[in-house]
């Protein structure tokens, strides 16, 4: 699979629907009380606290846009 990020970068950002956030914020744990209101988890953390608790995967990760070299066969 080919790197598609520059070195030394380590975050990337996703695209979800609004309403598939506030499902997912319904997961966030509270965190304190300040005084603007009521502090919980980021969304990160509530990522890393799923995935934490899903079974582990059996297989390596796929990219998401497919790519020449995993569509066409190789040919000889």
């Amino acid at each position: 699979m080919p790197k598609r990020r520059k070195n030394g970068n380590k975050f990337t950002t996703i695209s979800i629907l609004w309403e598939d956030k506030i499902e997912l914020r319904k997961y966030a744990k509270f965190k304190k009380e300040t005084k603007n209101g009521k502090l919980y988890e980021t969304d990160s953390e509530v990522i890393h606290m799923l995935l934490d608790n899903t079974p582990p995967a059996t297989q390596e990760g796929h990219p998401t846009y497919p790519t020449i070299h995993q569509d066409k066969p190789q040919q000889d």
